[in-house]
């Protein structure tokens, strides 16, 4: 599904200021290397991968602390919350989901 967060960057990123980091480059914690879709927009940062069950979805300050996490369950979602996001569209962070920090 690695596959996946990469076709969501190609089909996204000529539209949007995205990009893709290897996990063992953004954080020493991760063993294994896998593809992060990263971008910024007015709502923070955001960080989606694939976790071999679903794709979290981190929602961060400027400062790097996380004010809302999630997992989306399909490709669609991932690609309809990173384009809301990137928009700016506060919809995109369902606040007092079980799964938010």
């Amino acid at each position: 599904m690695d596959a996946v967060v990469l076709k969501i960057y190609e089909t996204l990123h000529e539209s949007y200021p995205i990009s893709v980091n290897s996990s063992l480059a953004i954080s020493p914690n991760f063993k294994i290397d896998f593809p992060i879709l990263c971008g910024t927009s007015n709502l923070g940062k955001f960080e989606v991968f694939f976790d071999d069950v679903s794709f979290p979805f981190y929602a961060m300050r400027d400062n790097g602390e996380v004010f809302a996490h999630w997992h989306l369950q399909t490709p669609d979602e991932v690609e309809k919350t990173v384009v809301d996001f990137m928009e700016g569209k506060s919809s995109a962070i369902p606040f007092g989901q079980p799964n938010n920090i």
